[in-house]
């Protein structure tokens, strides 16, 4: 894509240690005669032949920041849907203002559970809501109309998400 094409990101990227996509399809997956790659995975797992630990997630998802950065417009915008269980994680997210040196946090809100997937809901630990977390590319020294029409969305907080806001099962 183009640097600087677009206005607004919507992702639900992998939630670190929350779902090995590609786990969880790969029966799926051999039945339809896909191939499937596994080292492109952005995801944390516990399987030690992946070699998909905390670090290498963050050193991916910083990756996928950078070009988020890259393409978004100035005063552009992205909406992260997220959740972990791990304090690193978030920590990881807080991080990335400094990290990218483009995209500043803005606030953010809890999005309600919808997965209603016997996975999810049988996983120890598993999270009822998600955080949808805005950032913005860059400052403006106004408040746009987007950034007004966050103030109405319930529980909007400019504060970053505390563990104990982190609803578990």
């Amino acid at each position: 894509m183009p640097s600087q094409s677009v206005s607004f990101v919507c992702t639900d990227p992998p939630h670190s240690d929350r779902v090995p996509y590609l786990e969880l399809s790969e029966l799926w997956n051999s039945l339809l005669g896909y191939t499937v790659d596994f080292e492109r995975e952005i995801v944390v797992s516990n399987a030690k032949e992946r070699q998909k630990s905390i670090i290498n997630y963050n050193s991916e998802m910083t990756e996928f920041f950078m070009e988020i950065s890259r393409v978004l417009k100035p005063n552009g915008y992205i909406a992260l849907y997220f959740n972990a269980r791990d304090d690193e994680s978030w920590q990881y997210l807080k991080s990335i203002e400094k990290t990218s040196g483009a995209l500043k946090f803005l606030g953010c809100f809890p999005m309600t559970y919808s997965a209603t997937s016997v996975v999810q809901d049988n996983r120890k630990g598993a999270m009822k809501s998600d955080f949808i977390i805005i950032y913005k590319k860059g400052q403006s020294n106004h408040e746009s109309l987007v950034e007004s029409a966050f103030l109405n969305l319930p529980g909007w907080s400019v504060q970053f998400p505390a563990k104990k806001e982190i609803k578990k099962k």
